[in-house]
């Protein structure tokens, strides 16, 4: 019997060894790549590098929403494990005009945005204020931050706190068009605004040459549009729209080139402007999991648009 006990001890001490070790094997991946800032998506089966955006307000407790959500505390805020991808924000404080900005998270990297939000009623208080303000938006040069103002003089670049720098231009949009719109990219000599239906793009002249600029409407559409950025090096407007990703030429608004094309309407794009690629974030139609597809737009892409240039180009000969 004594043998017996032992020997049964002895399988026991085995067979908890195995499982230790296959524990080991299992969760020590996992935790390490928790550790290093990855998340686990369960719909997609798959691990994702998240980033971190860091939001600090002058005056603090406003409140934040991040893609239309609201967050359960207020500014100051770090919101960890977020998704690599566009990430639209609003802060809200009663007596301050409501700030939105889009940005841009990258894996593991850590996006600030520090605000001072502007009292609305000390704005209207200011006789010397030359506009009736529509909307604003913030955008940071090297050195501090600007505001981009909706008025009905046109559309102004101003300091932080609201003297006028330069008439970008002075083609005034309606209020009910400028209070629609939802984000806006300063980008050296471009300035894009957007809202669910429509894009407008400026050109940022030099100040002398402000009262010719005008801005002017790239594209429309009856659905969505969900994103909008720079990408290629800048040369080319993305944006997807609904389902479908195009990318719009920077220097000839007229010609439209398809990208990609999402399998269902609640897909998400992020790009990565270092290596040219698109990821594609989606639900698979037939078995509903989340999925992660890689669409790198290098060389890939310049190919396609030789292609897709040469037969529009063959067109117009041959109509």
């Amino acid at each position: 019997m004594k043998n017996l006990s032992d020997r049964g001890y002895q399988v026991s001490q085995i067979v908890f060894f195995w499982i230790i070790s296959l524990a080991f094997l299992v969760f020590t991946p996992i935790i390490v790549l928790f550790s290093l800032g990855y998340t686990f998506d369960g719909e997609a089966n798959t691990f994702i590098k998240t980033g971190v955006i860091s939001m600090e307000t002058q005056p603090g407790k406003a409140q934040i929403y991040v893609d239309g959500n609201k967050l359960p505390d207020t500014t100051p805020y770090l919101l960890r494990g977020v998704l690599p991808k566009a990430q639209s924000i609003v802060f809200e404080k009663k007596g301050y005009f409501t700030y939105k900005t889009l940005v841009t998270v990258k894996p593991g990297m850590v996006t600030d945005i520090n605000v001072a939000l502007v009292p609305d009623s000390e704005i209207y208080e200011q006789k010397s204020l030359p506009f009736d303000l529509y909307a604003y938006f913030t955008t940071k040069s090297i050195m501090e931050e600007k505001l981009i103002c909706l008025t009905d003089k046109g559309i102004i670049l101003c300091d932080s706190k609201f003297a006028v720098e330069k008439v970008i231009t002075p083609q005034v949009m309606p209020e009910v068009t400028a209070r629609s719109i939802k984000h806006m990219i300063y980008s050296g000599d471009k300035l894009i605004l957007w809202n669910d239906k429509q894009i407008w793009v400026s050109s940022v002249e030099e100040e002398n040459q402000a009262d010719v600029t005008v801005i002017s409407k790239v594209y429309e559409t009856e659905n969505n549009i969900k994103h909008v950025f720079l990408g290629l090096k800048k040369r080319y407007l993305m944006i997807q729209d609904d389902k479908e990703v195009k990318a719009i030429d920077i220097k000839n608004y007229s010609i439209l080139y398809p990208i990609a094309k999402l399998e269902t309407n609640d897909g998400e794009i992020y790009y990565d402007e270092d290596s040219d690629e698109l990821y594609l974030y989606e639900r698979d139609v037939q078995s509903s999991e989340r999925t992660l597809k890689i669409k790198n737009l290098g060389t890939n892409f310049y190919a396609k648009l030789q292609e897709l240039t040469y037969e529009r180009d063959q067109n117009k000969k041959n109509p």
